[in-house]
């Protein structure tokens, strides 16, 4: 790598005098074009990989790009990985000195209670079935998550840094592991005193920012939903097959699966995303060959790829979100019922709104992981982001009465002293969930904005008339057929019935019916004759 970069250095400012139009590298951080000195300094300090993008010429006639540049015509890095979170409110960190960003301290001056104990304090373990959701709601929520928010975390501490709870972590200081008490109701008599854990990785510490300004957190995924953890977002060989537009498969048992060598997650991630997905691409391909057979590979992955990119994003805008955040909020609050968004133009700068829950931390106990990497990530306490939601003015607990029930209130006191002190993701943990909906009102807030940004800063947003390859009316009305059983009626191991609703359990109003009565795709809708 290192050889490779010194060359690097030689050519650019060949092919540059050259006058040959060659990819150009923008800075990952401040998204500006950068010049051959710059490129020369990134490459001798050995940050180029993970300080920069490199983006080739943009054409406003391209559909999305596998890498997500160009979605900005002015600004061609914003949309690709390594790009920075948007902050809601500015970090907060205990600043004892001009490198050393800890997390910050109580309203006393005093550190905050660890994060296990307030973990274990609020949210009670136990194996309790929900009567309304099925694993298929989780599952999707958390693939649909991994799309725009993988921050690298997980693999720092179980592959890089698996040692934080011993001795080496004491010295490394991206080693940040999580004390567990020894009255701690499950590890009690496990012996276990220590859950390993790291700091996020930071522009800082990856050597593209001074140590001495705020820490901010590097984003290895697109910030936008178009499928990365199946297509990826590299130009990467062997995903494709190069034959009628399909994906490579590998069949065991007669049954197709993603090859072995592509991305992995948690089990269920893996089917209800990847396979799900993977396999749903290549039904679009053999469908869209059937009524254009003189269709080159190309143009058949392509439109398979921008079909099973927008059906992702109607199940999850219109049938898992509304079912979570509640259909009337979502299409009053959000989505306006329309049938296409007018405009070519990405309204917003497609970034992630940096809210810590984390997407992947699940070989320990997550939501201790989550909120310590809430402090790390230098959020701002529950009752600031209060503030910004509904114009709260929160100064004592008493205030949280309607907003959180009475014994949670009782629960925070007991590991906050004031409640100003309160973090943001433990104050979601109690509230009270909003009318209408199955999450908490902060939750709401903060995610409603999001998914907001996603559809204004996504040029190629599937609901544009006047995009790239933009879908006619009667494509995009085929594409309002889609829900999660009709793909799973199509590509699911021998389903031949399902509930109308997979996010839903079957009962009335939901019952199991056959395949055949679940809508589908015309996809004579894209036929050239």
């Amino acid at each position: 790598m290192k050889h490779f970069e010194r060359l690097s250095v030689l050519l650019i400012p060949i092919v540059w005098s050259m006058g040959v139009q060659a990819d150009d590298y923008y800075s990952s951080y401040y998204g500006g074009l950068l010049n051959s000195d710059d490129v020369a300094e990134y490459t001798s300090n050995g940050t180029l990989a993970n300080c920069t993008n490199v983006v080739s010429p943009c054409d406003s006639t391209e559909g999305r790009r596998i890498d997500g540049t160009c979605n900005n015509l002015n600004y061609p890095s914003k949309g690709a990985t390594r790009t920075p979170y948007l902050r809601i409110l500015e970090a907060v960190y205990n600043h004892p000195s001009d490198t050393v960003f800890d997390p910050k301290l109580s309203e006393d001056g005093e550190e905050l209670t660890g994060a296990r104990i307030v973990r274990t304090r609020l949210v009670a373990d136990g194996r309790v079935e929900d009567d309304m959701f099925t694993h298929c709601a989780t599952h999707f929520a958390v693939f649909f998550a991994t799309d725009i928010t993988n921050t690298r975390d997980t693999t720092n501490y179980v592959s890089w840094r698996p040692f934080c709870c011993e001795e080496a972590g004491a010295s490394d200081p991206m080693c940040a592991p999580n004390l567990v008490p020894a009255d701690d109701y499950v590890h009690r008599y496990s012996g276990i005193r220590c859950l390993n854990m790291t700091r996020p990785l930071t522009f800082q510490t990856s050597g593209c920012l001074p140590m001495t300004t705020t820490p901010l957190r590097i984003v290895d995924a697109t910030p936008l939903w178009d499928l990365s953890p199946v297509y990826g977002n590299t130009v990467e060989p062997g995903r494709r097959s190069n034959v009628n537009g399909t994906l490579a498969i590998e069949t065991v048992n007669g049954v197709d699966f993603p090859p072995a060598s592509g991305v992995n997650l948690l089990l269920g991630v893996n089917f209800f995303g990847i396979i799900f997905f993977w396999r749903f691409h290549n039904h679009i391909a053999r469908k869209l060959l059937e009524v254009n057979q003189h269709w080159t590979d190309e143009q058949l992955f392509n439109t398979a790829r921008e079909i099973n990119i927008a059906s992702g994003s109607q199940i999850f805008y219109y049938e898992l979100m509304a079912l979570l955040m509640g259909k009337l909020l979502m299409f009053d609050l959000m989505l306006r019922n329309q049938a296409s968004l007018i405009g070519t133009k990405a309204t917003k700068n497609n970034k992630i709104i940096n809210l810590g829950l984390g997407g992947l931390q699940r070989s320990n106990d997550i939501m201790t992981n989550d909120l310590a990497k809430n402090r790390h990530s230098g959020f701002q306490s529950y009752i600031k982001y209060r503030a910004y939601c509904f114009g709260d003015n929160i100064a004592s607990f008493d205030d949280l009465k309607g907003i959180i029930e009475k014994e949670r209130i009782e629960a925070l006191k007991d590991v906050y002293a004031n409640v100003a002190d309160i973090d943001l993701l433990a104050g979601v943990w109690v509230e009270i969930f909003k009318e209408g909906s199955h999450v908490p009102p902060t939750f709401y807030c903060i995610v409603k904005d999001q998914l907001l940004h996603n559809i204004k800063s996504d040029r190629h947003w599937y609901e544009r008339e006047k995009r790239p390859n933009a879908f006619t009316e009667a494509q995009l009305a085929e594409i309002r057929k889609v829900t999660g059983a009709r793909i799973l009626c199509d590509i699911g191991d021998s389903v031949t019935a399902i509930q109308p609703s997979v996010f839903k359990l079957p009962g009335e109003g939901n019952k199991i019916v056959d395949c055949s009565e679940i809508p589908d795709i015309d996809y004579t809708a894209w036929s050239d004759n």
